[in-house]
């Protein structure tokens, strides 16, 4: 576990505390005693060993260490477990804490690994052939680089690639050369809404295939039609959202004066 030298301690969660407070004073000190010794144990927020070793790590005798221990377990305080001689005490509050912090930091972890990987396995491109007259090459931006479409650029980017191949195995009279990269490159630089351009995007893979009166004979005429109608949307709905996010925050008392 990395370093976390302190934590925080709320003089109002100790005393408001009624399963605390309740417990004899002698055993309140033992039970403070054994959430510094949990901060530091190899699993924080958990104790585990024989009564003597545990009475000795806390600094109290065998006979206090019980009549605490039995005062903890009748009271709820934390998790108590005997097996074997050997007693289990668990902060819950603590213990929980501790597991969510390391699965935080693994889900950062394998983050960045997957993205380390996702760098290292780029396409390389090979040098052009030098002529006289060398044409400058743009380069296509993918939808999946650009920050502005968020949590949805995976899905927006699958749905893409689900649509680049099927405009190469049922290419439409027409619009033989149909440009979804550059089509989602258009809607971002207009600040199209993501959502709407994931719905816009769905919609269109579904219909792609029909035939008859439900053919879609021009994609880029019916994917501008739904974005019309549902991109305004919502950015009102996220206007609505914050304008009652600010309605409820708590005003401090001094401005309220």
């Amino acid at each position: 576990m990395g370093k976390a030298p302190a934590f925080q301690w709320y003089p109002g969660d100790w005393r408001r505390d009624t399963q605390v407070q309740m417990s004899s004073f002698k055993t309140r000190g033992i039970w403070a005693e054994m959430l510094w010794c949990m901060w530091d144990s190899p699993e924080r927020g958990k104790l585990a060993g024989m009564d003597d070793n545990l009475s000795r790590l806390i600094g109290c005798t065998r006979d206090e260490f019980n009549v605490a221990l039995e005062e903890i377990k009748h009271l709820e305080i934390a998790d108590v477990t005997e097996c074997n001689n050997v007693v289990t005490i668990i902060n819950r509050r603590m213990y929980k804490e501790a597991i969510d912090r390391n699965n935080t930091k693994k889900r950062v972890r394998e983050y960045r690994e997957r993205k380390s990987v996702q760098g290292c396995n780029g396409k390389v491109t090979p040098p052009s052939s030098s002529s006289s007259s060398k044409k400058k090459q743009t380069k296509k931006k993918n939808p999946e680089s650009s920050p502005y479409l968020g949590d949805l650029s995976s899905k927006i980017t699958e749905l893409a690639e689900q649509l680049a191949r099927l405009a190469l195995s049922y290419p439409k009279n027409g619009h033989k050369n149909f440009n979804i990269n550059g089509l989602i490159q258009e809607l971002v630089n207009k600040k199209i809404h993501p959502q709407a351009i994931h719905v816009a995007l769905s919609s269109l893979a579904k219909r792609w295939t029909l035939t008859g009166n439900d053919e879609v004979k021009n994609p880029r005429g019916y994917v501008w039609s739904i974005i019309n109608t549902t991109s305004g949307n919502y950015y009102e709905r996220e206007h609505i959202v914050k304008s009652q996010k600010f309605k409820n925050l708590e005003m401090p008392k001094e401005l309220l004066r």
